[in-house]
């Protein structure tokens, strides 16, 4: 399969390197010329944005209250995944540990998480 050449020579590349976090994630990104799904383009910053995405989702989820199961919830996925992002080498090892879409949708998928979250604060959701 083409990802198993790519993973190749991007391990190459980062042998050649030294850098821990290395190119790979970027040259499978220049790679990667289409999603397949229409409206969504490749980011080839992919990791970066989940990152910022992730933690800003733990810091918004410190104003709710300890015990609320949305915050606990949403929370635990966060925080697993942003574990995920910060050890994987690679967009491809990404999407294969997280197992919900490619980075592109992990990247909706967050930000939609992110309009949300102070709709359910308003909205006092713990108390319902």
């Amino acid at each position: 399969p083409p990802h198993t050449m790519l993973t190749a020579r991007a391990a190459g590349v980062l042998r050649t390197t030294g850098s821990p976090r290395g190119p790979a994630h970027l040259l499978h990104a220049r790679c990667k010329t289409s999603t397949g799904i229409v409206g969504l383009p490749v980011q080839p910053e992919a990791k970066a944005i989940l990152e910022g995405l992730y933690t800003k989702t733990l810091s918004a989820l410190e104003a709710f209250p300890a015990s609320a199961e949305y915050a606990k919830v949403v929370g635990g996925i966060a925080k697993e995944r942003l574990a995920v992002v910060k050890s994987a080498a690679s967009l491809p090892e990404i999407e294969a540990k997280i197992g919900a879409g490619q980075v592109e949708q992990l990247i909706e998928q967050a930000e939609d998480e992110m309009k949300l979250l102070p709709v359910m604060l308003e909205e006092r959701v713990w108390e319902a």
